[in-house]
């Protein structure tokens, strides 16, 4: 992925840069303080992403976004701003995101893995001669985009709940007295149905411009979505664990590709209550697959890959033995006695503390070995 930085503050620019050069599969082209220069760079060289802040002092940032827009019609389009006051105004021109500053390397990482899955997916011959006009992503939060990539917004956060509820339904089709049960369940009977009638309308209005307005399909007292042209993210995932396991070297790539497609919970912090036991069960199933990749990295050497992947899974659970043990493999094999030592500490400090027990005596044999090894 080629892209450019437009930031009137040369360290923040610079910044960006390095955070963005050390991200898989990305270019940076190009570093500019001003609009003008940078508009004279793409009309000649055309780049895949633009990642601008607005509030340059003299300048209109979103008049010159409509200006890139114009030149380029599908070039992806990052905001970066100092407030939350323009977010509107950006969507409307149709800017992939919007990151408030400060900006972390974190936040940054996972707008550019949401770019590289939409842009894997259009290239990736898997999906020849499927058209989908929509993808929903609900791992880690739950969004709604066109096939170039603009934030779909529907019009309530009830509307948005009735689409989650029927995509996490898979196309099945759901009586509208258990729609009621889980979505209005505070409402009485009457109103309940009447809100639904009208959440129904205003979720098939947001869809219209996009050619979905008929994806949702009300029949019989029954309400269902058809997932033709819907692209989902955790059911994709889903799937290729199944194709994708046992991990060996053939497929390694591939792996490590999906590891990526898992980038938090199911529909993220949404507080949806008929979604708690899938949401625990995908996230296990994740953990597993995880833990099974890294195994998998430290066995074929990959030590750097591995521990990058550890120190993710281990956030999620920093009690668990064996990750903590196959972290120690990994700075053993690179080296790092330092973080090796630390990390063995840690651990045992941790559940002392918090659990008020103390590892089995394997664990302080294992650490000696590796240790001594060194």
């Amino acid at each position: 992925m080629r892209l450019v930085i437009i930031n009137d503050i040369k360290s923040m620019g610079d910044t960006l840069s390095k955070m963005l050069s050390e991200m898989p599969a990305v270019q940076v082209e190009g570093v500019f303080d001003n609009s003008i220069s940078a508009y004279n760079f793409l009309k000649a060289e055309p780049v895949d992403i633009i990642i601008i802040d607005i509030n340059m002092p003299g300048e209109n940032g979103l008049t010159f976004v409509k200006q890139i827009r114009e030149l380029m019609p599908t070039i992806i389009i990052i905001i970066i701003s100092a407030t939350s006051d323009y977010a509107l105004e950006a969507f409307e021109i149709y800017a992939f995101d919007y990151i408030v500053k400060p900006v972390s390397r974190v936040r940054l990482e996972k707008t550019i893995n949401r770019i590289r899955e939409i842009l894997n997916l259009l290239s990736d011959c898997r999906y020849c001669g499927m058209k989908y006009q929509l993808y929903a992503y609900c791992l880690g939060d739950f969004t709604l985009r066109s096939p170039t990539g603009e934030v779909i917004r529907l019009q309530s956060s009830k509307s948005e709940e009735l689409m989650a509820f029927l995509i996490y339904n898979k196309g099945k089709a759901v009586d509208k007295w258990r729609i009621i049960e889980e979505l209005f369940t505070e409402m009485p009977i009457y109103n309940a149905e009447t809100y639904l009638n009208t959440t129904t309308y205003k979720l098939r209005k947001s869809l219209e411009p996009y050619g979905m307005k008929d994806a949702v399909i009300c029949r019989n007292g029954s309400y269902k979505i058809d997932m033709d042209k819907i692209y989902v993210d955790f059911l994709d995932f889903k799937n290729r664990i199944r194709d994708c396991t046992p991990i060996d070297m053939s497929n390694l790539k591939e792996a490590l590709e999906l590891e990526n497609l898992y980038s938090g919970q199911l529909f993220g912090d949404k507080d949806y209550s008929w979604l708690r036991t899938d949401r625990e069960r995908l996230f296990l199933a994740y953990w597993s697959y995880a833990k099974q990749l890294s195994k998998k990295l430290v066995e074929y050497g990959k030590h750097t890959l591995a521990l990058e992947l550890l120190k993710r899974i281990e956030e999620h659970d920093p009690y668990d033995e064996e990750v903590n043990i196959l972290l120690m493999r990994v700075y053993a094999a690179l080296k790092d006695r330092i973080s090796m030592k630390r990390q063995y500490e840690r651990y045992i400090g941790l559940v002392h503390q918090e659990l008020g027990i103390l590892p089995e005596d394997s664990f302080k044999r294992f650490y000696d070995g590796l240790r001594e090894s060194l």
